[in-house]
């Protein structure tokens, strides 16, 4: 990951008339990268208190469904030809409000408990401080193709319900990890 860029693929094709769209961190119900399960494995395990940063990290996402919609929009669209599109939500949460939110759409009433970075379970690395947030603006994508999202606190309860009712397979009960750093509070 430390040379991923596939910005050099829009150099290749926009001026070709190609439209690349950019997409954020993508939610949903069968997310194969289970992107809500730093949280639901503790759900799952009826966890009280979850280990927790500073929780300040700022980071994109769209539900599967409104990317779809925007990737039909653009394909069916001249006005995008040869422009990159930003396809995200209109408002970036920050992860400890994401993380709120996965909690209560779960129906748990589990607490965030401030621990040191150094203290955070492996798991729970991107809660703590983070040197950069990913952040955009999919204006362009609204103004040209009138896509817009849906409400994020409905899609992530369907995507919540979805994944507490088909958990991973192979899927960590080890809290030790989350034990210790509780102990440093």
């Amino acid at each position: 990951m430390d040379d991923y860029d596939k910005l050099d693929v829009e150099d290749v094709y926009l001026p070709q008339g190609a439209t690349s769209l950019r997409l954020p961190m993508v939610y949903g119900p069968r997310d194969y990268q289970l992107r809500e399960e730093f949280i639901l494995r503790r759900v799952r395990a009826h966890r009280k208190r979850i280990p927790f940063g500073a929780g300040m990290w700022l980071a994109c996402r769209a539900y599967v469904g409104d990317v779809a919609r925007g990737a039909r929009l653009a394909l069916e669209s001249p006005s995008t030809a040869g422009l990159a599109l930003n396809l995200c939500e209109d408002r970036t949460f920050s992860i400890r409000m994401w993380s709120r939110m996965i909690l209560d759409a779960a129906g748990s009433d589990a607490e965030l408990v401030r621990v040191a970075d150094e203290a955070l379970p492996e798991d729970l690395n991107p809660t703590g401080t983070m040197t950069q947030h990913i952040a955009a603006s999919a204006k362009r994508a609204r103004t040209l193709l009138g896509w817009t999202t849906a409400d994020a606190a409905e899609t992530l309860r369907s995507t919540v319900r979805w994944h507490l009712d088909h958990p991973p397979a192979e899927s960590d009960a080890d809290f030790s990890a989350d034990d210790l750093a509780l102990e440093t509070v």
